[in-house]
């Protein structure tokens, strides 16, 4: 495990050296771009578009990954508008503009440097903060507001902005002027910063003639007003940072957008609206076989329910011919409700279209939480038949669940969480019930004046409870939070779901339960959003937190790196041991396994003797010594007799009694030991390899 952990901090070294190589060419030519447009007359306009990051709430950092795992579909979207207004030269053709891209989960965001880079020529620059969400919103501001100090205008849309803005409309009233206060978005405009609410089809060359002409507006609403998205063309992704992904042919798309359903604390539903509103079929594949022919051959669809979607035997149709006609197979994870087993024909039809997993939003297991969230459309009684359905067409099972609904106590999630394993699905992630702006929820509560964290940064659904629970303390919440985690992802049910995916899913579901594994246990993060290798800049530290010198900030970092190895190397052990308990064995392999059972499960216990014994009561040829020596490494069900011996053996060392490293038994252990590794690492690369 070490020597692939010195192999990994080799890929780093060089993929980050080829990143900055990389930007620097693409800042290269943007200036050759602009020299060219002043040369020759023409205006320039800046568009900076940035996704922001969020602050972490434990050290005031940014936080931001060496690698991610998907980019933002509203990034792509608003690269893709204001690419599509340059390519046909919407502004005319006296005006060029150069866009910069940046994503912040992956990307330092310097305000002040890339202030320097817009002004090295004559330019009017627009900074575009995008895909806002709540709990990123502190960060988002402060970066507009940063970029509105030097004099840069800035703008905001996203969720936060959009569901405070629906919930709460500027009609004057007490109210709203309180929520709009306390929600920060007084904050902005009173410095400048402009809000956009709502979608962007359709508004974005407005909004640069806008900005051009000096006549931009303090707040763009387009909520009452979605777009029709039959004519619009599927985003192209952000080129310039797909480098910075851990799955460069991985991109997100949407399909429609809106939901029909009534949960109190969902968002969608509010800024959306409850009307399905979908992307034409024709303008769909035409994007899908743009994208396919520059390597995008996977998908997360974000659109939040597939299944409402009007035009999806069409768009299915219409895949299917794509994958058997010209050969671009495309495969596909889908957003889901728990009725969309019972729509004729629309799981086999995604299956054969390419889909490969369903994110379903399950939420609770209790009914009575699932009638004070007003989700009706959930019966419980029924989820064994949704996985039924799913698992008959290969299609991976992950559920969405919610801890701190109003009828959770501690005991039940308990309860509720052994319901849900016995579901069997292939990945759970849980998130804190959290009352996010823009929902009924929080509306009503924001109404009775219920006391809320004031902090956006805390409204993550995953690391704080922003609000008292009527059953249980905060600690309490967070407590049972933390053990559906650890109960759902103990090794003992990571093998239970290991040994449900046999053949070519296996590696796939090892893999998947791997990453979540390192989000739990390194990154300590929700796996939806975590990267892989934290990195830190230090001056982007939240305002609340003291700025660090430099030396004590490379101080810190080490430390903070080192404790991540060490817990790599942890998740590690832990990997090899969910991988020696539920993998396939021959028949050799489970004699073996029941000879060892028998003696207590001791494999030291194990000799030459005893398989030359297991073979010839086969009756089957005896191999040579060194195989059988192999053997006894490779028939293993566990590794816990060697994890005993080491915690013995760094006992004994710290006593001093270094020689107890040269004993046979030892000895037998390490080399053991170093085997196991070594097999494990072959087995994940060919494996995977082979199956993925």
């Amino acid at each position: 495990m070490r020597v692939v952990l010195g192999a990994m901090l080799q890929v780093i070294l060089w993929s980050s050296f080829m990143i900055t190589v990389r930007s620097i060419l693409h800042e290269f030519a943007r200036q050759c771009i602009a020299a060219g447009a002043v040369l020759r007359g023409r205006k320039v306009l800046n568009v900076v578009i940035i996704k922001s990051s969020r602050y972490d709430s434990e050290d005031g950092f940014v936080w931001r990954n060496w690698k991610a795992i998907l980019p933002s579909n509203t990034q792509a979207t608003i690269y893709s508008l204001v690419k599509d207004i340059q390519t046909n030269w919407r502004l005319g053709m006296k005006t060029v503009i150069i866009t910069r891209e940046y994503d912040e989960t992956v990307q330092d965001v310097n305000p002040a440097r890339i202030t320097r880079l817009c002004n090295t020529f004559s330019a009017q620059t627009l900074v575009m903060v995008v895909g806002v969400q709540t709990n990123e919103f502190a960060r988002a501001s402060d970066v507009a507001l940063d970029f509105q100090a030097r004099g840069i205008q800035a703008i905001i849309g996203g969720f936060h902005v959009s569901g405070v803005l629906k919930v709460f409309p500027r009609d004057g009233s007490e109210l709203s002027c309180r929520a709009h206060r306390e929600m920060g978005l007084d904050r902005l405009t009173d410095k400048g910063v402009s809000l956009f609410a709502g979608e962007a089809e359709g508004r974005m060359l407005n909004l640069l003639l806008d900005f051009m002409n000096n006549q931009f507006q303090r707040v763009y609403d387009y909520l009452l007003d979605p777009p029709d998205l039959t004519n619009e063309a599927v985003p192209e992704p952000v080129w310039s940072i797909r480098h910075h992904f851990i799955f460069p042919g991985s991109s997100t798309v949407d399909t429609c957008r809106g939901c029909p359903f009534k949960c109190t604390y969902c968002t969608i539903k509010n800024v959306q609206g409850r009307k399905i509103r979908a992307r034409g079929v024709p303008v769909y594949v035409d994007g899908l076989r743009r994208n396919w022919r520059q390597g995008i051959n996977a998908y997360f669809v974000t659109s939040d329910n597939e299944a409402r979607d009007p035009l999806w035997p069409e768009r299915f149709e219409a895949q299917i011919a794509m994958r058997e006609q010209e050969g671009i197979e495309t495969g596909f994870m889908v957003q889901v409700d728990t009725q969309c087993h019972k729509i004729q024909g629309f799981i086999p039809q995604a299956a054969a279209a390419g889909c490969n997993a369903a994110f379903i939003g399950l939420e609770t297991v209790n009914p009575d939480n699932l009638q004070a969230v007003d989700k009706k459309q959930n019966r419980v009684s029924e989820y064994h038949d949704l996985n039924e359905a799913l698992r008959k067409h290969g299609i991976a099972i992950q559920y969405g669940y919610m801890i701190g609904l109003p009828h959770d106590t501690f005991d039940s999630v308990v309860r509720d969480v052994d319901t849900l394993i016995e579901l069997e699905p292939d990945l759970t992630t849980f998130f804190i019930a959290t009352p996010l702006p823009g929902a009924d929820d929080h509306q009503g509560f924001f109404k009775a004046g219920i006391a809320m964290d004031s902090d956006p940064n805390a409204y993550d659904c995953f690391s704080r409870v922003v609000m008292d629970h009527p059953l249980m303390s905060r600690e309490e919440l967070l407590r049972a939070y933390q053990y559906a985690w650890q109960k759902m992802y103990s090794v003992e049910n990571m093998v239970r779901i290991l040994k449900n995916n046999t053949g070519e899913y296996y590696w796939r579901r090892f893999w998947s339960l791997t990453w979540y594994k390192y989000a739990l246990d390194v990154a300590e993060r929700h796996p939806m959003i975590t990267g892989f290798v934290r990195l830190r800049s230090r001056h982007s530290r939240r305002k609340t937190f003291p700025q660090m010198s430099w030396g004590k900030f490379q101080l810190y970092n080490l430390m903070e790196n080192i404790r991540m190895w060490r817990k790599t190397l942890r998740l590690g052990k832990t990997m090899i041991e969910t991988w020696l308990q539920s993998r396939q064995r021959s028949e050799i392999e489970q004699r073996i396994g029941n000879l060892v059972a028998s003696r207590g499960g001791k494999w030291v216990s194990l000799r030459v003797i005893d398989l030359k014994e297991v073979y010839r009561a086969q009756g089957l040829k005896v191999p040579s010594v060194s195989q059988l020596v192999s053997q006894m490494i490779t028939a293993r069900t566990t590794r816990q007799d060697i994890e005993e011996n080491w915690t013995a053996l760094k006992y004994k060392i710290s006593r001093g009694k270094v020689w107890e490293l040269l004993r046979p038994n030892s000895i037998r252990f390490v080399l053991t030991d170093i085997c196991l590794h070594l097999l494990f690492i072959k087995e994940l690369l060919t494996g995977s390899r082979t199956n993925i």
